[in-house]
């Protein structure tokens, strides 16, 4: 028997996350799957609130934005989770549905019955490890797991011209625009 599905009532499992973030997690995802598999994680996490952690678009509109179908993107998301870059939970709801049966009066009895409205997404654990090995500290990004702490990583194997390059270039560019800049003395 298969993985029992996780189903939770309201909002589900949020993991607000800032963008550079974002962008650091799919372009790491990138650099390790195939394509179509990528792009199906990039238009998932498209819909990633910020602010908030929410992340719960429909496997269709997955399937729109990257350009496959919705039995493609499921197969895509499993793929995912079995690797640890994608997991989630099934939100649900209560609904109120006819049934065939009858009460005494003759008229068709509701039964109360508990079905999955959407999923909510949010980054798996090998992802999370990842990220977690991050530290934004001005124009230098450090890797505390993966190398001595405070050793800045200026990494040759990183291309300039890859999504990750192309990544970190506008999140140092970003980082710098932002930082206050001093003021002249009096």
């Amino acid at each position: 028997m298969g993985k029992r599905r996780s189903l939770e009532f309201g909002d589900g499992h949020r993991r607000p996350m800032s963008r550079p973030f974002k962008r650091i997690a799919v372009a790491h995802v990138r650099r390790q799957l195939r394509p179509v598999v990528a792009r199906s994680f990039s238009a998932t996490f498209a819909h990633h609130n910020s602010t908030n952690g929410r992340c719960d678009p429909s496997q269709a509109t997955i399937g729109r934005r990257a350009g496959v179908v919705r039995e493609t993107v499921n197969r895509h998301h499993a793929e995912l989770r079995r690797l640890g870059f994608l997991d989630w939970t099934g939100r649900c709801a209560l609904f109120d549905e006819e049934t065939d049966m009858r009460d005494l009066f003759g008229q068709r009895m509701i039964q109360r019955v508990v079905r999955q409205r959407t999923n909510q997404y949010f980054p798996g654990a090998r992802l999370l490890r990842f990220l977690q090995g991050i530290t934004l500290t001005g124009q230098k990004i450090y890797y505390p797991s993966v190398v001595e702490p405070q050793k800045s990583v200026d990494n040759p194997e990183i291309d300039p011209a890859s999504p990750l390059g192309k990544a970190l270039a506008r999140l140092g560019a970003t980082i710098a625009a932002s930082e206050p800049r001093p003021k002249p003395p009096d």
